[in-house]
Protein backbone atom coordinates (compact mmCIF):
# COMPACT_ATOMS: atom_id res chain seq x y z
CA UNK A 1 0.00 0.00 0.00
CA UNK A 2 2.79 2.53 0.62
CA UNK A 3 4.96 1.82 -2.71
CA UNK A 4 1.01 2.46 -4.46
CA UNK A 5 1.10 5.74 -2.42
CA UNK A 6 4.26 6.85 -2.68
CA UNK A 7 3.93 6.40 -6.98
CA UNK A 8 0.27 8.64 -6.51
CA UNK A 9 2.35 11.05 -4.43
CA UNK A 10 5.23 11.56 -7.47
CA UNK A 11 2.81 11.41 -10.55
CA UNK A 12 0.88 14.54 -8.46
CA UNK A 13 4.01 15.80 -7.74
CA UNK A 14 4.49 15.63 -11.73
CA UNK A 15 1.50 17.09 -12.66
CA UNK A 16 1.56 20.06 -10.74
CA UNK A 17 5.23 20.51 -12.14
CA UNK A 18 3.98 19.89 -15.20
CA UNK A 19 1.42 22.77 -14.71
CA UNK A 20 3.39 25.45 -13.09
CA UNK A 21 6.45 25.01 -16.17
CA UNK A 22 3.19 25.49 -18.41
CA UNK A 23 1.73 28.77 -16.65
CA UNK A 24 5.47 30.57 -16.42
CA UNK A 25 5.84 29.76 -20.09
CA UNK A 26 2.24 31.54 -20.65
CA UNK A 27 3.10 34.09 -18.50
CA UNK A 28 6.55 34.95 -20.19
CA UNK A 29 5.10 34.44 -23.36
CA UNK A 30 2.82 37.49 -22.66
CA UNK A 31 -0.49 35.36 -22.52
CA UNK A 32 -1.13 37.46 -19.43
CA UNK A 33 -0.86 41.30 -18.11
CA UNK A 34 0.79 40.92 -14.81
CA UNK A 35 -1.12 44.92 -14.32
CA UNK A 36 -4.89 43.53 -15.67
CA UNK A 37 -4.17 40.50 -13.13
CA UNK A 38 -2.95 42.92 -10.08
CA UNK A 39 -5.60 45.18 -10.17
CA UNK A 40 -8.11 42.54 -9.97
CA UNK A 41 -7.02 41.36 -6.80
CA UNK A 42 -8.05 42.93 -2.95
CA UNK A 43 -5.70 45.74 -1.53
CA UNK A 44 -4.33 46.77 -4.94
CA UNK A 45 -5.56 50.06 -4.83
CA UNK A 46 -3.83 50.94 -1.67
CA UNK A 47 -0.43 49.97 -3.35
CA UNK A 48 -1.06 51.60 -6.87
CA UNK A 49 1.69 53.95 -6.82
CA UNK A 50 2.64 53.34 -10.88
CA UNK A 51 1.13 56.28 -13.22
CA UNK A 52 2.00 55.34 -17.11
CA UNK A 53 0.97 57.99 -19.63
CA UNK A 54 0.93 57.28 -23.25
CA UNK A 55 1.04 59.45 -26.50
CA UNK A 56 2.83 62.02 -25.04
CA UNK A 57 4.60 62.68 -29.01
CA UNK A 58 1.23 64.99 -29.35
CA UNK A 59 2.04 67.34 -27.24
CA UNK A 60 5.38 66.85 -25.18
CA UNK A 61 5.99 69.84 -23.27
CA UNK A 62 2.08 69.87 -22.37
CA UNK A 63 2.45 66.56 -20.95
CA UNK A 64 5.74 66.98 -19.14
CA UNK A 65 4.68 69.90 -17.59
CA UNK A 66 1.41 68.31 -16.07
CA UNK A 67 3.32 65.32 -15.38
CA UNK A 68 5.42 67.60 -13.18
CA UNK A 69 2.62 69.63 -11.50
CA UNK A 70 1.57 66.03 -10.68
CA UNK A 71 4.35 64.92 -9.37
CA UNK A 72 4.31 67.79 -6.92
CA UNK A 73 1.22 67.58 -5.70
CA UNK A 74 1.82 63.39 -5.24
CA UNK A 75 5.33 63.03 -4.53
CA UNK A 76 4.71 59.23 -4.00
CA UNK A 77 3.46 58.49 -7.59
CA UNK A 78 5.87 56.96 -9.89
CA UNK A 79 4.84 58.52 -13.44
CA UNK A 80 6.30 57.32 -16.67
CA UNK A 81 5.16 59.23 -19.86
CA UNK A 82 5.66 57.31 -22.67
CA UNK A 83 5.70 58.34 -26.71
CA UNK A 84 3.09 57.78 -29.32
CA UNK A 85 0.44 59.31 -31.35
CA UNK A 86 -3.45 58.39 -30.75
CA UNK A 87 -3.80 55.07 -32.56
CA UNK A 88 -0.88 54.17 -30.13
CA UNK A 89 -2.13 55.11 -26.94
CA UNK A 90 -5.81 53.89 -27.46
CA UNK A 91 -3.77 50.43 -28.22
CA UNK A 92 -1.83 50.76 -25.06
CA UNK A 93 -4.73 51.82 -22.88
CA UNK A 94 -7.31 48.75 -24.45
CA UNK A 95 -4.32 46.19 -23.59
CA UNK A 96 -3.93 47.89 -20.22
CA UNK A 97 -0.34 48.95 -20.50
CA UNK A 98 -1.51 52.40 -19.75
CA UNK A 99 -2.91 54.11 -17.07
CA UNK A 100 -3.77 57.29 -19.33
CA UNK A 101 -4.13 57.90 -22.96
CA UNK A 102 -2.87 61.45 -24.64
CA UNK A 103 -4.91 62.30 -27.55
CA UNK A 104 -5.31 64.69 -30.06
CA UNK A 105 -8.56 63.25 -31.89
CA UNK A 106 -11.82 61.85 -30.39
CA UNK A 107 -11.97 57.70 -30.52
CA UNK A 108 -13.66 56.39 -33.65
CA UNK A 109 -16.87 54.53 -33.34
CA UNK A 110 -15.12 51.22 -34.24
CA UNK A 111 -12.39 52.04 -31.43
CA UNK A 112 -14.80 52.75 -29.00
CA UNK A 113 -17.37 49.35 -29.94
CA UNK A 114 -13.61 47.27 -29.39
CA UNK A 115 -13.45 48.85 -25.99
CA UNK A 116 -17.22 48.21 -25.68
CA UNK A 117 -16.14 44.48 -26.25
CA UNK A 118 -13.11 44.19 -24.26
CA UNK A 119 -13.63 46.54 -21.46
CA UNK A 120 -18.01 46.15 -21.27
CA UNK A 121 -17.59 50.48 -21.58
CA UNK A 122 -16.78 52.97 -24.14
CA UNK A 123 -13.88 54.83 -23.39
CA UNK A 124 -13.99 58.23 -21.49
CA UNK A 125 -12.37 60.73 -22.78
CA UNK A 126 -12.14 64.65 -21.88
CA UNK A 127 -10.64 67.71 -23.78
CA UNK A 128 -7.95 69.80 -21.65
CA UNK A 129 -6.32 71.63 -23.78
CA UNK A 130 -6.49 73.30 -27.50
CA UNK A 131 -4.10 73.11 -30.29
CA UNK A 132 -3.71 75.11 -33.45
CA UNK A 133 -3.78 73.01 -37.32
CA UNK A 134 -1.08 75.06 -38.85
CA UNK A 135 -0.28 75.00 -42.53
CA UNK A 136 3.57 75.95 -43.59
CA UNK A 137 5.01 76.73 -46.54
CA UNK A 138 8.44 76.96 -47.53
CA UNK A 139 10.17 80.61 -47.19
CA UNK A 140 10.17 80.67 -50.91
CA UNK A 141 6.74 80.40 -51.81
CA UNK A 142 4.69 82.93 -52.46
CA UNK A 143 1.34 81.91 -50.86
CA UNK A 144 -0.18 85.21 -49.21
CA UNK A 145 -3.11 83.60 -47.84
CA UNK A 146 -5.57 80.68 -48.62
CA UNK A 147 -9.45 80.58 -48.37
CA UNK A 148 -11.05 77.58 -46.59
CA UNK A 149 -12.53 76.84 -50.26
CA UNK A 150 -8.81 76.81 -51.30
CA UNK A 151 -8.48 74.64 -48.81
CA UNK A 152 -11.67 71.98 -49.00
CA UNK A 153 -10.58 71.45 -52.54
CA UNK A 154 -6.80 70.96 -52.63
CA UNK A 155 -7.29 68.20 -49.86
CA UNK A 156 -10.10 66.78 -52.01
CA UNK A 157 -8.90 66.67 -55.43
CA UNK A 158 -5.27 67.63 -55.64
CA UNK A 159 -6.22 70.78 -57.65
CA UNK A 160 -4.63 74.49 -57.29
CA UNK A 161 -2.42 76.25 -59.36
CA UNK A 162 -0.24 76.57 -56.60
CA UNK A 163 0.33 73.94 -55.14
CA UNK A 164 1.02 70.03 -55.75
CA UNK A 165 1.49 68.40 -52.52
CA UNK A 166 0.37 68.13 -48.91
CA UNK A 167 2.85 66.90 -46.55
CA UNK A 168 1.33 65.37 -43.14
CA UNK A 169 2.69 63.13 -40.05
CA UNK A 170 1.69 59.78 -39.70
CA UNK A 171 -2.00 59.26 -40.04
CA UNK A 172 -1.89 57.25 -36.92
CA UNK A 173 -0.43 60.31 -34.61
CA UNK A 174 -4.29 61.68 -35.02
CA UNK A 175 -3.85 65.24 -36.75
CA UNK A 176 -4.72 63.76 -40.17
CA UNK A 177 -8.39 62.74 -38.42
CA UNK A 178 -8.46 66.23 -36.64
CA UNK A 179 -7.66 68.53 -39.67
CA UNK A 180 -10.38 66.61 -41.60
CA UNK A 181 -12.87 67.05 -38.69
CA UNK A 182 -12.11 70.78 -38.88
CA UNK A 183 -12.32 70.93 -42.63
CA UNK A 184 -15.73 69.88 -42.20
CA UNK A 185 -16.60 71.68 -39.73
CA UNK A 186 -17.73 69.03 -36.96
CA UNK A 187 -15.59 66.85 -35.03
CA UNK A 188 -17.44 63.72 -36.14
CA UNK A 189 -17.19 63.97 -39.85
CA UNK A 190 -14.02 62.43 -40.99
CA UNK A 191 -13.28 62.41 -44.95
CA UNK A 192 -12.66 58.47 -46.29
CA UNK A 193 -10.79 58.61 -49.30
CA UNK A 194 -11.73 55.60 -51.27
CA UNK A 195 -8.36 55.22 -52.50
CA UNK A 196 -4.95 56.77 -51.04
CA UNK A 197 -4.90 60.75 -52.22
CA UNK A 198 -1.77 60.60 -54.46
CA UNK A 199 -1.16 64.66 -53.44
CA UNK A 200 -1.12 63.59 -49.83
CA UNK A 201 2.14 62.64 -48.65
CA UNK A 202 2.27 60.74 -45.48
CA UNK A 203 5.99 61.14 -43.53
CA UNK A 204 7.17 59.89 -40.06
CA UNK A 205 6.97 62.70 -38.06
CA UNK A 206 6.66 66.37 -37.64
CA UNK A 207 10.79 67.05 -38.50
CA UNK A 208 10.35 64.44 -41.97
CA UNK A 209 7.49 67.45 -42.46
CA UNK A 210 9.15 70.07 -41.18
CA UNK A 211 12.10 69.20 -44.14
CA UNK A 212 10.18 68.53 -46.68
CA UNK A 213 7.84 71.75 -46.81
CA UNK A 214 11.38 73.42 -46.79
CA UNK A 215 12.36 72.01 -50.08
CA UNK A 216 9.65 72.07 -51.86
CA UNK A 217 7.86 75.35 -52.55
CA UNK A 218 4.89 74.15 -54.54
CA UNK A 219 3.45 72.15 -51.37
CA UNK A 220 1.76 72.57 -47.90
CA UNK A 221 2.48 70.92 -44.85
CA UNK A 222 0.61 70.23 -41.33
CA UNK A 223 1.62 70.21 -38.51
CA UNK A 224 0.03 71.35 -34.89
CA UNK A 225 1.05 74.07 -32.90
CA UNK A 226 1.78 71.74 -30.20
CA UNK A 227 5.05 70.24 -31.73
CA UNK A 228 6.06 73.18 -33.80
CA UNK A 229 9.19 74.95 -33.21
CA UNK A 230 9.39 77.93 -31.87
CA UNK A 231 11.60 79.71 -34.40
CA UNK A 232 9.73 78.52 -37.97
CA UNK A 233 12.05 80.78 -40.11
CA UNK A 234 15.16 78.72 -38.59
CA UNK A 235 13.41 75.44 -40.38
CA UNK A 236 13.16 77.43 -43.28
CA UNK A 237 9.30 77.37 -43.08
CA UNK A 238 6.32 80.13 -42.59
CA UNK A 239 2.72 80.03 -41.93
CA UNK A 240 -0.15 79.95 -44.41
CA UNK A 241 -2.37 82.69 -43.43
CA UNK A 242 -6.45 81.78 -43.69
CA UNK A 243 -8.96 84.31 -45.11
CA UNK A 244 -11.79 83.28 -43.23
CA UNK A 245 -13.84 86.48 -43.99
CA UNK A 246 -13.17 89.18 -47.22
CA UNK A 247 -13.97 91.43 -44.53
CA UNK A 248 -11.35 90.70 -42.17
CA UNK A 249 -7.47 90.28 -42.09
CA UNK A 250 -5.99 86.76 -42.78
CA UNK A 251 -5.31 84.75 -39.44
CA UNK A 252 -2.44 82.27 -38.91
CA UNK A 253 -3.55 80.04 -36.04
CA UNK A 254 -2.09 82.53 -32.77
CA UNK A 255 -3.38 80.72 -29.48
CA UNK A 256 -4.94 84.26 -29.11
CA UNK A 257 -6.94 83.68 -32.92
CA UNK A 258 -7.49 79.55 -31.50
CA UNK A 259 -9.08 80.44 -28.29
CA UNK A 260 -11.02 83.24 -29.46
CA UNK A 261 -12.58 81.56 -32.48
CA UNK A 262 -10.99 83.77 -35.12
CA UNK A 263 -8.83 80.81 -36.57
CA UNK A 264 -11.24 77.59 -37.35
CA UNK A 265 -8.76 75.06 -37.99
CA UNK A 266 -7.58 73.53 -34.07
CA UNK A 267 -7.51 70.41 -32.32
CA UNK A 268 -8.39 69.38 -28.93
CA UNK A 269 -5.79 67.81 -26.62
CA UNK A 270 -7.78 64.48 -24.81
CA UNK A 271 -7.10 62.66 -22.14
CA UNK A 272 -8.55 59.45 -21.63
CA UNK A 273 -8.57 56.50 -19.39
CA UNK A 274 -10.49 53.02 -19.15
CA UNK A 275 -13.79 53.58 -16.86
CA UNK A 276 -13.07 51.41 -13.86
CA UNK A 277 -9.47 51.34 -14.75
CA UNK A 278 -6.48 52.12 -12.72
CA UNK A 279 -6.76 54.54 -9.43
CA UNK A 280 -4.07 56.53 -10.76
CA UNK A 281 -5.27 57.00 -14.04
CA UNK A 282 -8.72 58.23 -12.95
CA UNK A 283 -7.33 61.03 -10.52
CA UNK A 284 -5.02 61.66 -13.01
CA UNK A 285 -7.44 62.69 -15.45
CA UNK A 286 -9.87 64.41 -13.05
CA UNK A 287 -6.69 66.42 -12.09
CA UNK A 288 -6.12 67.51 -15.60
CA UNK A 289 -10.03 68.40 -16.14
CA UNK A 290 -10.07 70.33 -12.60
CA UNK A 291 -10.05 73.93 -12.31
CA UNK A 292 -6.72 73.66 -10.76
CA UNK A 293 -4.93 71.69 -13.55
CA UNK A 294 -6.61 73.69 -16.08
CA UNK A 295 -4.65 76.57 -14.45
CA UNK A 296 -1.52 74.68 -14.50
CA UNK A 297 -2.04 74.05 -18.40
CA UNK A 298 -2.58 78.20 -18.68
CA UNK A 299 0.27 79.05 -16.67
CA UNK A 300 2.55 76.35 -18.60
CA UNK A 301 1.56 78.72 -22.25
CA UNK A 302 -0.95 76.64 -23.51
CA UNK A 303 -4.90 76.82 -24.05
CA UNK A 304 -7.04 75.20 -21.25
CA UNK A 305 -9.87 73.81 -23.18
CA UNK A 306 -12.07 75.74 -20.77
CA UNK A 307 -10.49 79.21 -21.95
CA UNK A 308 -13.01 80.93 -24.32
CA UNK A 309 -13.15 84.69 -25.20
CA UNK A 310 -16.34 86.22 -24.58
CA UNK A 311 -18.01 89.03 -26.30
CA UNK A 312 -18.87 91.91 -23.67
CA UNK A 313 -22.07 93.51 -24.62
CA UNK A 314 -22.84 97.19 -22.96
CA UNK A 315 -26.72 98.01 -22.26
CA UNK A 316 -28.62 100.56 -20.61
CA UNK A 317 -31.29 97.99 -19.97
CA UNK A 318 -29.53 94.51 -18.21
CA UNK A 319 -31.67 91.54 -18.33
CA UNK A 320 -34.30 91.18 -15.98
CA UNK A 321 -34.80 94.55 -15.13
Amino acid sequence: MSIVHTGSQRLLFRVIFYIVVIVIIYLVRGGLDWRQLLRRMPGYAATDTTLVITGGDLAPQLVQQLAAHYRRDYPQVNIQVQGGGSSHALEALINERADVAILNRRPTPEEQELFRSTHGDTLPWYPIALGGIVLLQSEQAGITALTLDDLRGFVATGQDPRLERLYVADPNLGLWDAFQAALADSPSVVQVFSEKPTHVVFLPDDPSVLAAVQADVRALGLISSLTAPDDLVAAGVRRVPLQVAAARPPVSGSDAEVAGGAYPLYHHILVACVAGGSLQGGKFVTHATSDRGQRQIARAGFVPSRLVLRQIYLTRHPVDR
